[in-house]
């Protein structure tokens, strides 16, 4: 019985070990997502991403066409803008997260351009 009771701790230890390690190893490889935008004005959409506090994250996008973007989170019941840009097609950037929180990548189509696109987003958390 004492044998078994310390194989499963030891078993459970490189188990963890092992998790860790891959965990470490994707936060630090390049995301990709495709974001349909639809051509009508006023249009908006967000990804919102949780990252964890102090955690670096760089990131970069491109788009058809011009877009109003930022890069938004909620402490509270308030608003907290990290980035804003307006009238742009593309953005490498990077900010630091402030806290736990959902951090929320999103474009706003400022015109009327007459037919749907899709925006390419990247971003990855450097470890530091």
């Amino acid at each position: 019985m004492t044998t078994k009771f310390n194989f499963f701790p030891q078993r459970f230890f490189y188990l963890f070990t092992l998790l860790s390690a891959t965990t470490v190893a994707h936060a630090t490889e390049w995301q990709q997502q495709s974001v349909p935008m639809v051509g009508v004005q006023n249009y908006f959409m967000e990804r919102c991403i949780e990252f964890g506090a102090g955690k670096k994250v760089e990131f970069s996008f491109s788009s058809q066409y011009a877009v109003n973007f930022d890069v938004h989170y909620h402490p509270g019941n308030s608003i907290a803008f990290k980035i804003k840009k307006d009238n742009i097609k593309e953005l490498s950037d990077e900010f630091t997260s402030e806290a736990v929180s959902n951090y929320c990548f999103t474009w706003n189509n400022p015109i009327d351009v007459g037919s749907d696109w899709n925006i390419q987003l990247k971003y990855r958390v450097v470890t530091q």
